[in-house]
């Protein structure tokens, strides 16, 4: 991810996008943003002043957040899934069941590990664990 980045570093790292950003508004806000520029230079705080000036219109207000953020300008935002590398190891369920050949008693899979085995309503014998293949 990029590192932290200021209001400042984002008014000049816009300056040359503002055209393909704002179109015909573009020359406009480069001069007041220019100018906001030379202020700081003098070590004037101008930061609540561009952040207005950017936040006037749609596209330069999401700009400059996604930079702000740490985002990259393009949009495309470097936060994303990717699962670990290798084979998953999921761990399967512990599956219940009547030991006697043929019940048709449902299987039983526990929720907790604490939880009681049951046993079978048919037959009254306690549901063993058997194979999941």
């Amino acid at each position: 991810m990029s590192p932290a980045i200021g209001i400042l570093d984002v008014a000049r790292e816009i300056l040359p996008v503002l055209p393909k950003l704002l179109g015909e508004d573009a020359e406009a806000v480069e001069q007041s943003l220019t100018r906001l520029l030379e202020r700081a230079r003098s070590g004037e705080a101008v930061d609540h002043e561009i952040r207005v000036l950017l936040g006037k219109y749609p596209a330069t207000d999401r700009w400059k957040r996604d930079r702000l953020r740490g985002n990259d300008a393009d949009g495309v935002d470097e936060k994303s899934y990717q699962p670990l590398p290798g084979q998953r190891n999921t761990p399967r369920a512990v599956k219940y069941a009547c030991p006697v050949s043929g019940c048709n008693t449902p299987p039983w899979f526990p929720i907790d590990a604490g939880d009681v085995i049951p046993s079978c309503e048919i037959h009254g014998v306690p549901f063993e664990s058997v194979s999941n293949d």
